[in-house]
């Protein structure tokens, strides 16, 4: 999945903090969900279920991590 990001010259604007909110909502919910599903299973979950799950922390991360950088933008 790639994600556009802003110029990052540019200050982060409303519209542009609240699609990262959304895309945030997006992963995380997707997460939990694949998470619940793991704890469902009753035993390990498959390597797949695994890295999916990992590989959603890793990209929420990042969205926080640009969602930070634009907040600080903001509020010099």
């Amino acid at each position: 999945m790639l994600v556009h990001l802003p110029d990052r010259s540019a200050p982060a604007t409303a519209a542009t903090m609240q699609k990262l909110e959304a895309l945030l909502d997006c992963l995380t919910a997707r997460q939990r969900e694949l998470i619940l599903e793991a704890a469902g299973r009753g035993m390990l979950p498959p390597d797949g279920l695994v890295r999916k799950i990992a590989e959603l922390e890793n990209v929420i991360a990042a969205v926080e991590a640009v969602m930070d950088e634009a907040a600080g933008d903001r509020e010099a």
